[in-house]
């Protein structure tokens, strides 16, 4: 494009005429921080006169048009680029005398005035559009020197509008806010959107004011008029593109707040809740968040009440069982009170709504994390559900109407925990035990228990319990022990096999002991039966083996004038079974009549001497060691409320002492491990005899004891660890 002087010269003199006679005033009117309403600067006849001059400039047919066009457009530009860095350069500091809001609105207006000239004079050169170049100017400027005090002035009005204070709103803040968005969009002055900062006042609103609120219909009443205030003040303020992020930030400010008293118990409340929260958009997730997060916020104040007790006692294990009867209650009733009403409210509000899944999730996901914070290492949740079960059924004395409300809640409590391989595995041994060991065994209560489990957490939970009672069930048919009976011929005393299926029974801490009594004599009475199962014909399906150590024997001891009923493994009446009256016998003896091992049969001697069922004491030498020299005889002073306790299977005021078991597990890890360091082996033994009241002192009697008999010997190499001797 060429470019004579001449042409510019006549541009320029055009120019200058419409600089002149259009933009000049125009923007003299315009150049303080003043606000006056914005009103048309020039008459028509002025306008009339610069569009002519125009008209006959741009109609002239010569090769400068162009350059006549380009020189206009660009001087035009300047000035006005020039009007606005002057405007800013006069903004009065610090304060503004005017309206914020008000200066912005009237600014604003100048602004599309000038760009309403500049369309009808530049835009008829042929040349783009300024518009977007005067906007920037704007923002580069006036919005940049305003802006601040304009977002916090609007967001000021809008506060006190949502509080009631109606009277200090201003029509221009709806215009503020178009303008507002329209310059960010151009050029941000702010990290984050002004619709964010909106919403965060609304939350921080909600989340201070206090409402008086104390049953549901209040709450669904709160939440009826909050929702219409934020539409109210979405359509008032032009902020309608957030009505529901308003909606939902009230909703989560009332919940969050008013959550424990959220609950309603009839259908009807509780599905207008849920209409509330389903028409917000993400409100399914937001309920559901919430209802996790109290739930969680209250267990851990839960937790922590309990922890201080725990800290605080030395009944441990009771304490554990407190907490887990009161989370299970707790949340069971919470989950009554959401979900319990009936079968058929599940599926109307699921069907209508579709909320149910994230509100269940939601309540599982909260109960798992909190019965996985533990009191210490050896006292989880899952394990001390199995324990409390097992202690309940054995030892409290409950009407049935209130254990099974109590088995209810533990069962809820247990399939809604995230560990229960550790609550089964707990449950499998102590329910083994209740079986093989306890005369007033209920069956049906134990039937019923598994159906729950299996009810809440499927099958393959329960498959191993129910394999333990179904080998109970077919003892108790009595089909293997008649074939015996018939085979044995008529005995002084009745009694019935257990058939146990060695892989689903669990290892018990004397089952190591099994390996080891294949040679033990009972008394010829007794040995007939033994015999008489020895003598059965090995079936090609199944082979049996006798086992010393598992079930129980029900025996009475005449001690100088009392006669006791006692009960005792059978591996421990092969001993007793052979003192008479006073008689004393030395262990050698015992070895030779009995046929154990020698490390079974001093195992089994200090189980009758050294722990609370002390049934036999030692005649001379150490108590604490046992040799086969050692002489023994009957306990004179044995306390039968003692043991009357244990058989019963009532805790008794002194703790039963299971020395036997400690030796017998120790012996075990050593064996598996065939080197193990003793902290080590005091660490794990502990954690798995804990429910047989180990303690400290009882395991450094039991390695000493295993020491001295060469159970177990130091390592030549490293004095820290043992081996089997």
């Amino acid at each position: 494009m060429s470019c004579d002087s001449s042409a510019t010269g006549g541009a320029e003199g055009v120019f200058q005429q419409i600089h002149q006679s259009v933009l000049k005033p125009m923007l003299d009117q315009y150049s303080t921080w003043d606000c006056h309403p914005v009103e048309q600067p020039l008459s028509c006849n002025v306008y009339l006169h610069n569009y002519n001059l125009l008209y006959k400039l741009f109609t002239e047919r010569n090769t400068s048009n162009d350059v006549y066009q380009e020189a206009i457009y660009r001087q035009t530009k300047e000035v006005i680029k020039a009007f606005y860095y002057k405007l800013e350069s006069d903004l009065p500091s610090p304060n503004i005398d005017q309206n914020i809001m008000e200066l912005l609105c009237c600014k604003w207006e100048e602004m599309k005035s000038i760009i309403k000239v500049e369309k009808n004079f530049v835009s008829r050169t042929g040349q783009k559009h300024m518009d977007s170049e005067i906007k920037k100017y704007f923002v580069k400027t006036v919005y940049k020197s305003l802006s601040l005090p304009v977002r916090n002035s609007v967001r000021f009005t809008i506060k006190n509008y949502r509080g009631g204070r109606h009277d200090s709103f201003s029509p221009c803040v709806a215009q503020c806010i178009q303008i507002i968005s329209e310059c960010e969009k151009i050029k941000p002055t702010s990290p984050t959107p002004f619709e964010h900062d909106l919403i965060l006042d609304a939350k921080r609103y909600y989340d201070s004011v206090r409402l008086s609120l104390s049953s549901i219909h209040q709450i669904l009443s709160s939440l009826d008029s909050t929702f219409a205030l934020e539409a109210e003040i979405s359509t008032t303020f032009g902020v309608s593109s957030i009505t529901e992020d308003l909606q939902n930030t009230a909703l989560e400010g009332i919940l969050s707040r008013y959550l424990s008293s959220i609950f309603p118990d009839d259908l009807e409340t509780f599905y207008r809740l849920f209409v509330y929260v389903k028409r917000v958009n993400g409100g399914i997730e937001n309920f559901s968040e919430h209802l996790q997060r109290e739930i969680v916020k209250y267990g851990r104040k839960l937790f922590d009440r309990y922890l201080e007790t725990f800290q605080n006692t030395q009944r441990k294990k009771q304490t554990l069982w407190e907490y887990i009867k009161t989370l299970a209650h707790s949340m069971y009733c919470l989950y009554e009170v959401c979900f319990g009403s009936t079968f058929l409210l599940f599926k109307t509000i699921q069907k209508r709504l579709d909320a149910f899944p994230a509100f269940f999730q939601a309540l599982y996901s909260a109960i798992a994390s909190i019965s996985d914070l533990s009191f210490a290492a050896d006292y989880s949740v899952p394990a001390g559900i199995a324990e409390y079960l097992d202690h309940a059924i054995r030892v409290e004395n409950t009407s049935g109407s209130t254990f099974s409300a109590q088995l209810t809640e533990l069962i809820f409590l247990y399939s809604n925990i995230s560990n229960k391989d550790e609550f089964m595995h707990r449950y499998d041994v102590l329910l083994s035990r209740r079986l093989l060991c306890s005369r007033t065994t209920n069956r049906e209560i134990e039937r019923n228990i598994v159906a729950r489990i299996r009810t809440s957490t499927g099958v393959m939970s329960a498959s191993s319990m129910d394999s333990l009672l179904n080998d109970m069930e077919n003892t108790m048919s009595g089909d293997f022990t008649h074939k015996v009976k018939q085979l044995c011929g008529e005995l002084p005393f009745d009694f019935y096999l257990n058939v146990l299926t060695r892989p689903i029974w669990p290892q018990l801490p004397e089952s190591c002991f099994e390996e080891h009594d294949e040679s033990i004599q009972f008394p010829p009475s007794m040995q007939r039966i033994i015999d008489s199962f020895n003598s059965i014909p090995k079936d090609s399906e199944r082979s049996y083996h006798w086992s010393f150590v598992r079930g129980f024997i029900t025996a009475e001891i005449a001690l100088s004038s009392r006669t006791i009923e006692v009960q005792m493994l059978p591996v421990q009446f092969a001993v007793i079974s052979q003192f008479q009256a006073d008689e004393r016998i030395s262990a050698g003896q015992l070895l030779e009549r009995t046929g154990m091992s020698e490390k079974l049969l001093l195992q089994t001697l200090d189980s009758l001497t050294n722990s609370v069922f002390n049934i036999l004491k030692k005649v001379g030498g150490e108590a604490e060691t046992m040799r086969m020299s050692d002489e023994f005889q009957f306990n004179e002073e044995f306390a039968p409320t003692l043991y009357t306790a244990r058989a019963s299977e009532h805790v008794p005021t002194e703790k039963i002492k299971y020395t036997e078991s400690y030796k017998a597990a120790i012996h075990r890890i050593v064996k598996k491990r065939k080197t193990v360091l003793i902290a080590k082996l005091k660490e794990d033994v502990m954690k798995e005899m804990e429910p047989w009241n180990m303690d400290e002192t009882d395991f450094d009697k039991a390695m000493n004891s295993l020491f001295e008999n060469d159970f177990i010997q130091r390592c030549s190499d490293d004095n820290n660890s043992v081996e089997l001797a």
